[in-house]
């Protein structure tokens, strides 16, 4: 009893941070363009994932680009704007979950 319950809170730590990443990509408008494995106006966060895997530094980068925008990163002329309104924690945090996507 003692192992399931220790397995069942490890299961819920694990789930949490992902969900709560999820919701700050809703909340942030990122799913207007991305989806996690459909590419819509912009990559999917799984491409992104896969295109950046084990590059130094490159969580801070992708930050300054969610922050700051970016364009031509993915062959399209389609800019990804400039986004105000989200604090960098919130952006280090859905960086951070689209990294750990496969």
């Amino acid at each position: 009893m003692k192992h399931l319950l220790l397995t069942l809170v490890a299961t819920v730590a694990v789930s949490i941070p992902a969900l709560a990443s999820q919701e700050l990509a809703d909340a942030n408008k990122c799913k207007k363009c991305h989806h996690v494995d459909i590419v819509k106006d912009g990559p999917s966060f799984k491409q992104i994932a896969k295109k950046y895997v084990g590059q130094d530094g490159i969580a801070n980068k992708l930050v300054n680009k969610v922050m700051k925008g970016s364009s031509g990163v993915w062959g399209k002329e389609n800019e990804m704007p400039e986004n105000k309104k989200i604090t960098k924690e919130d952006a280090k945090t859905i960086v951070e979950w689209i990294l750990t996507l496969k």
